[in-house]
């Protein structure tokens, strides 16, 4: 197994994972995991307990619907303790047990404080944090948009940021912007992307680039080498989610861009770098 030690790789010492014990937090721990094992880097998962939800525990005035008697019962620090409990060890335990399958180093911490200010203080420059679109939710996850944690994350994060829904597939297509100002960091995530899943990796050059052919010369010096099935499609501004939105039906892509692209809402998985 190889770790990221050339210039030509991405350049990451941990993947930093945000964990409850909801469908997509394990959707982003066993994807985290394999993109971990292939990197030869830890996996962490932090647990973050909101502070939010312990204020209003003790000030007990609210109620939950307990499941499955459907009977409201006072939500107060008691049950919250309790349940904060059963959660911290159950998403371990998952943690555990997805980095055991994967053969990869596996480490817990559970903070305490703002859930998205804690999950971006337990991730550095070096690190990658990954995280999901949302938690628990109703709503099917077709329909469920960006949760209000991940949008003060991806709002805030000063540093690479993985934010996803499902598991990432094999073959399903690797997306990647660049404009006149060419990333090298960035094209190497999405190429090492492409690799790990045996994906197509489309690159999305800016139109509005002074020299659209120099750009496509940089990128192609940059993958020199690589065993990859590259495509280039020039787009415009306003053809550029769509371009995303229609690869493999956009649910099932990876897109690998900048912040501040206006592509964060699309349903693709989601590398902000």
């Amino acid at each position: 197994m190889q770790t990221m030690a050339t210039t030509t790789d991405v350049a990451i010492r941990r993947l930093v994972v945000a964990v409850d014990t909801s469908p997509c937090s394990r959707s982003v721990l066993r994807t985290a995991a394999y993109i971990a094992a292939h990197l030869g880097v830890r996996l962490e998962g932090v647990f973050v307990q909101d502070a939010n939800l312990q204020r209003l525990a003790a000030m007990q005035i609210a109620h939950e619907i307990a499941i499955p008697s459907a009977q409201p019962r006072l939500f107060d620090q008691q049950i919250l303790e309790r349940e904060s409990r059963v959660m911290i060890d159950r998403a371990e335990s998952w943690g555990a047990q997805i980095a055991n399958d994967f053969n990869v180093r596996w480490r817990f911490q559970v903070r305490q404080g703002g859930v998205a200010a804690q999950l971006m203080a337990a991730a550095g420059e070096d690190d990658l944090l990954s995280m999901g679109r949302s938690g628990w939710s109703l709503i099917s996850p077709i329909q469920r948009g960006i949760g209000s944690v991940t949008k003060t994350v991806i709002g805030g994060h000063r540093f690479p940021l993985f934010v996803l829904q499902q598991e990432i597939q094999p073959c399903q297509p690797v997306f990647v912007t660049v404009d006149e100002n060419v990333e090298g960091q960035r094209i190497y995530a999405a190429a090492r992307l492409a690799e790990l899943y045996d994906s197509p990796l489309i690159v999305l050059v800016a139109a509005e680039a002074q020299n659209v052919d120099a750009v496509r010369t940089q990128v192609d010096q940059l993958l020199a080498g690589r065993n990859l099935e590259i495509v280039y499609h020039n787009v415009t501004s306003q053809s550029l989610a769509k371009e995303v939105a229609n690869g493999n039906g956009g649910r099932h892509s990876t897109l690998v861009s900048r912040r501040g692209s206006g592509l964060e809402n699309l349903p693709a998985a989601l590398f902000l770098w």
